[in-house]
């Protein structure tokens, strides 16, 4: 099936049992008998929540504001729907149980061949070290900066939680750029 192989490499009975998860993510998560149906299968975790709507960014807009409302019904107005607005409306409506994993499913409507991967050190922080810079005043409209922001914002909510980021943008990246668009921000987050 499509499914299979989509994570194929995921094992039956993966240590994930009882495992509370919490999922981010655009309409690949929002729709449960996509990868989610067989993730659960698979790994016997317990979904505590999925906070997924269709179109989502991993990077905000220009004109984005962090308010919880991921959801407008604005018609054309689609600058909140960000990860980043998701963790904020999981910040003040928090789910009736700590997660113990966090998946982060989204990039897919963010362009991989205009967004382009700063220099994050001298971009963004105007040459100083990265890690000394508080994680509210990042670019949260660039790769670097909203994952810095995500992963700072939901360390400080669950700090025991393992945070796993997926996409499934890397094959289209690779098919178009014939280079590996993970291995590029992997090497910019260092």
């Amino acid at each position: 099936s499509i499914i299979e192989k989509e994570i194929p490499y995921l094992p039956y009975n993966a240590p994930l049992a009882g495992k509370k998860v919490l999922i981010f993510g655009d309409s690949y998560s929002a729709v449960k008998n996509r990868w989610r149906e067989e993730f659960y299968k698979r790994t016997k975790a317990i979904e505590l929540c999925c906070i997924s709507r269709g179109g989502a960014h991993l990077c905000d807009y220009d004109d984005t504001v962090l308010d919880g409302n991921y959801y407008t019904e604005i018609p054309g107005s689609e600058s909140n729907n960000t990860i980043n607005n998701m963790i904020t409306y999981v910040a003040t409506e928090p789910p009736n149980a700590n997660p113990d994993i966090i998946i982060i499913e989204a990039y897919i409507n963010d362009d991989p061949t205009t967004q382009q991967l700063t220099n994050y050190t001298n971009e963004i922080n105007n040459g100083t070290n990265p890690a000394w810079i508080d994680y509210e005043t990042v670019d949260r409209t660039i790769t670097e900066g909203a994952m810095r922001w995500q992963v700072s914002k939901l360390r400080r909510m669950y700090p025991n939680a393992q945070i796993i980021f997926i996409s499934p943008i890397e094959t289209a990246y690779y098919l178009l750029f014939k280079e590996s668009r993970m291995e590029l921000l992997q090497d910019k987050l260092r």
